[in-house]
């Protein structure tokens, strides 16, 4: 009588892929787009705000303090966007967003 051998299976050859970088293992968490809401603005015809209606009252805008460099990546703004920080005449300070002719808080 004849003896059935059993075939073993072949062993599965894989692929020997480098070692991840660090920077991929252990990626920060991504960052939340930030929430922005539409304000109306009356701006110069130069894109810098002159009023803006706030807390329900129109409040005169007397000074631009920064307009930060928009940085890439997760949660940044849209590419042609401007952000700028404005004093109001009652004191208080906005973060604006300029992007396609809309002003966003």
């Amino acid at each position: 009588m004849a003896t059935a051998t059993a075939l073993a299976p072949a062993p599965v050859q894989h692929a020997v892929s480098a070692p991840l970088p660090p920077s991929v293992m252990h990626a920060p968490a991504r960052r939340p787009v930030p929430r922005t809401r539409p304000i109306p603005v009356a701006a110069y015809p130069a894109g810098v705000p002159r009023w803006v209606t706030f807390a329900g009252r129109r409040q005169r805008v007397v000074a631009v303090h920064q307009q930060p460099a928009l940085a890439a990546g997760p949660g940044s703004l849209p590419l042609g966007a401007t952000r700028m920080e404005v004093e109001l005449a009652d004191g208080r300070v906005l973060t604006l967003v300029h992007e396609r002719g809309g002003w966003y808080e």
